[in-house]
């Protein structure tokens, strides 16, 4: 137990451990780390979410409504939730760069389990240190942990025999932005719309009224809460003020249920009539192209007086 605990602790390449996350969508764990690391542009406004964000904002298309040549912004959303992703992100970045906001998804409730890829990303420290209460994944992380180092350190050593290219490559980066709101990654545009049967009002979403139902939601939220908490205490450690931006699903509240149990931070609401017309989105988690245009520039809509106040 104390070799595994040992080998778990050993140093390896962040770099190398962020380009192994090479798993569909999640691929773009790589290119944040490359923007954050080998990019100069500077970074004003990180988005990050699940898939909602992704598919939802367009970078580029916030970036030139805000109508400022000087500020730039990035989507650093990955899809599936779990806040461990988005502190151990949050953290990469604001332990190198100095954004001017950090803009982070919120849901109309937060999920149970964590986050299936943290484990590739995080620092052993990290893992350790999650709280292990209702905490789906902690010891599946912990387990994973040698066999992570091991294999990072494997790519690294001996990378012509897994076919693998160290070192960061300008040639290969995707540049400032990397978005899938309006078009995927092949260039086709997302332009299907969700059919008319799929689209309804969600049930069975409510705020705990009681002490059963505070247990209850503590049982079910404890470990994805802890790391909202994580995520303001970074952020107010290095200054950088955090906005939560609500992108529900179709037919939730118009508010989050659980907006009261967030950190005190600004809110951003979107106009809820995006999120009402069903032509804009491509299935009832997400929007599509017509959905994220609008989205993305009433995003810019809402951070324009902020950053007139500041």
């Amino acid at each position: 137990m104390t070799l595994l605990v040992g080998i778990s602790f050993l140093p390896d390449s962040p770099y190398t451990r962020y380009r192994l996350l090479d798993i569909g969508s999640y691929k773009a764990a790589a290119w944040i780390y490359e923007r954050i690391h080998f990019d100069d542009t500077p970074i004003d406004v990180a988005f990050f979410g699940t898939s909602h964000t992704m598919n939802g904002i367009d970078s580029r298309l916030v970036e030139q409504s805000l109508g400022d040549d000087e500020l730039r912004v990035v989507n650093f959303a990955i899809p599936h939730f779990g806040r461990d992703m988005h502190y151990t992100l949050v953290k990469q970045l604001l332990e190198s760069r100095k954004p001017k906001l950090i803009v982070l998804e919120v849901r109309e409730q937060e999920a149970r389990d964590l986050h299936p890829g943290t484990h590739y990303l995080a620092q052993p420290e990290d893992l350790y240190a999650a709280p292990w209460i209702v905490n789906l994944r902690y010891f599946g992380n912990l387990i994973r942990l040698p066999l992570r180092t091991i294999k990072t350190a494997s790519y690294n050593s001996f990378p012509e025999f897994f076919g693998f290219k160290t070192g960061f490559s300008a040639v290969d980066y995707h540049g400032s932005h990397l978005n899938n709101a309006i078009s995927w990654a092949d260039g086709k545009e997302r332009v299907g719309v969700a059919s008319e049967q799929s689209l309804h009002p969600m049930k069975g979403i409510s705020r705990p009224l009681g002490w059963l139902d505070e247990l209850t939601f503590y049982l079910s939220h404890n470990a994805n809460f802890y790391y909202v908490e994580q995520i303001s205490e970074l952020a107010e450690k290095y200054n950088v003020p955090i906005a939560y931006a609500y992108i529900p699903s179709f037919g939730a509240p118009d508010v989050s249920v659980f907006a009261d149990k967030y950190p005190d931070n600004q809110w951003l609401y979107f106009d809820e009539r995006i999120f009402k017309e069903k032509s804009n989105w491509a299935d009832p988690g997400h929007l599509n192209k017509n959905g994220a245009i609008a989205l993305s520039m009433d995003a810019a809509n809402k951070l324009i007086p902020y950053f007139k106040k500041h």
